[in-house]
């Protein structure tokens, strides 16, 4: 198959991501001045597109909303082409590259593979894009586009456990005074590993990554759009703020989906979720093969999106699962019988965490008052047991929240994991 651009040659590159240059610049000298330098049938109405009754408002699948005169990021914002050939001009890409995203590793000098860590998406530094799929680069990208007063200056991709608070690390953050939005992919993964051990989703481990993701993202994202109302941050409570993120990230997650540009990618194309998700399912039918565990992998090599044996029902896309889901608010049967499954499942899963929660507060208060506490949980293959303990630690390992304790009974240092407790007990 001959490539789009193979009539194309360095000097035609060149020549592009100048025009490019020309173009933008030219644009945004144009939003300076303001409409006083356009004649009135060319003036951009910045307000036309607004419906002020409508949180989430897109026009042609793109948010429009009124735009400063000049950028605050120190890089140009362009438009997807007119990046992508101002990279291939300045040797930053080569023209097989993808347009969304960072290049592809290719041999250096030494034989050995460059590693671009790095993007620019639509004038936002994107650190570690290497360590995701192309089809959330293009999904941010899309974001990017559609929202361009969202004066972010990066989005840090971090595998290594930040951000945290409080002591613990959280699934995404933006501070408002970097202008940064920071992703915790270690977290996302730590929390999609236990959900499915719970025994009680029906989403893939793949699915359950890609929408933690993106909801995530769009969480952090429309602070991001906050920050840019003038004093709003600064008035409106914490809870508040947080309850109208969650509630935008999730109408802003199904327009998206029900529109095609969230569609999860392979597990294979995911370069820092995918090789950690197979090693570990690989390490967990090896030693003891649980049923959680054959049916996640059951549900990879069939590139199933959720499945809910008991009410038969399959859905093998983002895209079908939030259109069968939103027809269901409707009436619709079969996306009734889903939205069923889906709160069935929401509701066991917060009693699991919230078990989880409460055991950690007890255990925190025995640590530190000396306490001696009986402790019923279950081991590794289920079975319940029940010890009488002094604990002394709480710490995470291999992505579990464990207590270290002492034994009563043998004088030992034992270790139980905190999600697998079933009830505390304080011992006078």
């Amino acid at each position: 198959m001959k490539d789009l651009f193979d009539d194309f040659d360095w000097e035609d590159m060149a020549m592009i991501g100048g025009m490019a240059d020309e173009f933008s610049d030219e644009e945004r000298y144009r939003r300076r001045r303001g409409s006083k330098s356009e004649p009135d049938e060319r003036k951009w109405d910045r307000e036309a597109y607004l419906d002020p009754e409508d949180e989430f408002d897109f026009d042609d699948g793109f948010r429009r909303r009124p735009m400063g005169y000049q950028y605050s990021s120190r890089r140009p914002r362009r438009r997807p082409f007119e990046q992508y050939a101002y990279e291939v001009a300045r040797g930053l890409k080569h023209h097989n590259d993808p347009m969304y995203g960072p290049a592809k590793r290719r041999p250096g000098p030494d034989k050995r593979p460059k590693n671009y860590t790095d993007s620019i998406l639509y004038g936002v530094l994107v650190k570690n894009a290497h360590l995701v799929s192309e089809n959330f680069l293009k999904l941010v990208c899309t974001i990017f586009y559609g929202y361009t007063d969202q004066d972010i200056d990066c989005l840090i991709l971090d595998p290594a456990g930040n951000p945290v608070v409080d002591g613990h690390e959280v699934f995404s953050t933006f501070d408002r005074g970097s202008r940064a939005i920071t992703m915790n992919l270690r977290r996302h993964f730590a929390n999609a590993l236990r959900v499915v051990e719970h025994g009680q989703t029906g989403f893939s481990i793949q699915s359950l990554l890609w929408v933690t993701m993106v909801g995530n993202f769009l969480h952090e994202f429309k602070h991001a759009l906050d920050a840019y109302q003038t004093g709003y941050m600064d008035v409106v409570p914490r809870e508040e703020q947080e309850r109208t993120a969650g509630q935008w990230a999730a109408e802003a997650k199904t327009y998206l989906a029900r529109q095609g540009h969230a569609e999860m990618p392979e597990l294979s194309e995911e370069p820092y979720f995918g090789p950690m998700v197979k090693n570990f399912l690989e390490k967990v039918v090896e030693n003891d093969s649980p049923e959680w565990a054959r049916k996640q992998r059951d549900m990879i090599d069939a590139g199933i999106f959720y499945r809910n044996i008991n009410a038969g029902i399959e859905i093998f896309s983002m895209q079908e699962f939030y259109e069968l889901s939103y027809r269901g608010l409707d009436g619709d049967d079969y996306g009734r019988k889903l939205n069923d499954c889906l709160r069935k499942e929401n509701e066991l899963e917060e009693q699991i965490w919230n078990q989880e929660e409460m055991s950690e507060v007890a255990i925190k208060e025995a640590i530190s008052n000396s306490h001696k506490i009986r402790v019923i949980h279950a081991n590794a293959d289920g079975t319940t047991l029940l010890d009488v303990v002094t604990p002394r630690e709480i710490s995470t390992k291999n992505y579990y929240l464990w207590m270290q304790a002492d034994d009563e009974e043998t004088g030992s240092t034992i270790s139980i994991r905190v999600d697998r407790i079933q009830e505390i007990v304080f011992l006078a």
